[in-house]
């Protein structure tokens, strides 16, 4: 269920029309854990100003925003012809936004920390239209703040020309490369009983080496 914003109504309709792209610069791939830059989909993220925070019922503590660069030739997403932003890009668009506020605004390195996501909400109220610009808004909550993890409650909007288009909701986990692993090793213990697999993980790169031999 959408969560009532504690943006104002004058900020959602001056940042989704009056737009100038160009005077945002594309994220830093590192940023949103692209290899290649052409798949980070987002500006330089900001923080929205203080003048444009009402009094709401919303638990947020942080507002911040960007514009999406949908990649159009994205080979996934856009393998045959479409007149509208298909989900699974949303999702990646929305993904990216709440990781690289993780390293932009709340001061995880880029480098030894690992994040996750569970528990994800998505509600599509009107297509996205290819040929607008998308302002994306990203608030949330920090839950749990150590040397080792953070957690946080994120909800990301989509507008367009002042409409909301789409909404998510996640939990997510940014924790140093220990806690991961020991994490991930329990999972995959728990998932590989009674088989004869390794107990480590394997990759995608590992997988697809194993397949040119």
């Amino acid at each position: 269920m959408y969560l009532q914003t504690r943006i104002s109504k004058n900020f959602i309709e001056k940042f989704s029309t009056d737009i100038c792209i160009e005077n945002y610069d594309p994220i830093k791939k590192e940023y949103v854990h692209k290899s290649n830059e052409e798949y980070a989909l987002l500006t330089e993220i900001r923080r929205i100003p203080e003048e444009y925070i009402v009094a709401s019922d919303s638990d947020v503590q942080n507002s911040f925003f960007a514009y999406a660069l949908p990649k159009l030739d994205c080979s996934f997403c856009f393998d045959h012809e479409l007149d509208h932003v298909p989900f699974m890009m949303i999702v990646e668009i929305f993904r990216q936004i709440g990781v690289a506020t993780s390293h932009t605004h709340h001061g995880v390195p880029l480098k030894g920390y690992k994040n996750t996501m569970d528990e994800l909400e998505f509600d599509s109220m009107k297509f996205v239209e290819l040929d607008m610009p998308m302002l994306i808004i990203c608030e949330d909550k920090v839950l749990k703040q150590t040397s080792s993890v953070q957690k946080r409650k994120i909800y990301y909007t989509l507008y367009q020309n002042n409409d909301l288009c789409a909404f998510m909701s996640t939990n997510v986990m940014v924790m140093n490369n220990d806690l991961y692993d020991r994490m991930r090793s329990k999972c995959r213990m728990d998932s590989i009983k009674h088989t004869d697999l390794s107990r480590f993980p394997i990759t995608n790169i590992e997988l697809l080496e194993c397949e040119l031999v």
